[in-house]
């Protein structure tokens, strides 16, 4: 383990109060990219927790759908730390477990309804040729608006951001939960 848990009992006050507000907007648990980011810079891991929060807690898109894009942002970057958090919350949000099974094994989610394939195909489009084709954006961008694209790719953009640190880092979920496959 590159970088230990944090222990809250060490942090000095200023410091307690960032990780409890991380806390608090998690599930009373500090992990992953928070866990590095905590112990370099206390004021980033604050900085990415607001922007976490603003997408999770003003964003328009249905968490379904965002669990499709940060399920194919951890299968890109075969980020553990991402899979196996956020697969069981894919479940919850509405995913059936052959559109999860699919994605963890890199194929296109035949089963997957027209809004999950829009998602699907745009953020394995956006992480694999780095860009969008025209079709492709413009089909979301009828299915979900500017603003909506807007979010989809910003929250592309930060879990990429976060798989990568937790990978740079060996950052493993502490708690277990389900694990990513090998690539086929």
């Amino acid at each position: 383990m590159r970088v230990e848990p944090i222990d809250l009992d060490k942090l000095d006050p200023a410091n307690a109060k960032i990780c409890e507000a991380i806390s608090g907007s998690r599930g009373g648990i500090v992990d992953g990219p928070f866990r590095v980011w905590l112990r370099a810079n206390p004021e980033l891991a604050a900085r990415m927790d607001d922007v976490s929060s603003v997408l999770r807690e003003s964003g328009k898109l249905d968490r379904r759908l965002i669990e499709v894009a940060i399920l194919c942002v951890a299968r890109f970057w075969d980020a553990r730390y991402q899979w196996a958090a956020h697969a069981p919350i894919a479940l919850e949000a509405g995913l059936t477990q052959d559109v999860i099974d699919s994605i963890a094994n890199s194929t296109r989610p035949a089963s997957a309804p027209d809004d999950e394939l829009i998602f699907y195909d745009l953020s394995i489009s956006l992480l694999e040729l780095r860009q969008i084709p025209d079709a492709l954006y413009q089909r979301a961008i009828d299915r979900i608006g500017f603003g909506g694209m807007v979010e989809l790719i910003t929250t592309i953009g930060q879990y990429s951001l976060a798989a990568i640190v937790t990978n740079g880092f060996d950052i493993t979920l502490l708690s277990g939960g389900p694990v990513l496959p090998e690539r086929p």
